[in-house]
């Protein structure tokens, strides 16, 4: 469907962000944090390719743009927000940032 390639394309884009940072890793442990890109990146391009298969097949409906809107922004730049606190804060406190609204939605 079109709201999970939206979502699996700015995934991408996140996952890049932290991929550019890997270098930046200590050899001794930059074996975890590639394992973890790698399969994210598996996910999300499966995630993709699915969703691409699935829109091509299914009828085409009139989608709410604006409820969909309402929900990408703001996790757009709460994204944003993450990558820029994510070294003034630390990365455990930006990962507990970052939860929250996820944890927020599932109380719904």
């Amino acid at each position: 469907s079109f709201p999970d390639m939206i979502i699996s394309i700015v995934l991408l884009a996140f996952l890049t962000s932290l991929a550019v940072q890997v270098p930046q890793i200590p050899a001794v442990s930059k074996g975890y944090p590639l394992v973890l890109l790698i399969v994210s990146y598996l996910m999300t391009f499966y995630l993709l390719i699915s969703s691409v298969v699935k829109l091509k097949s299914e009828d085409k409906q009139k989608t709410q743009v604006i409820e969909q809107a309402k929900i990408i922004v703001p996790y757009c730049l709460m994204i944003v927000v993450y990558l820029f606190l994510m070294n003034k804060i630390g990365y455990i406190y930006g990962c507990i940032y970052a939860c929250f609204p996820d944890l927020s939605e599932t109380e719904k």
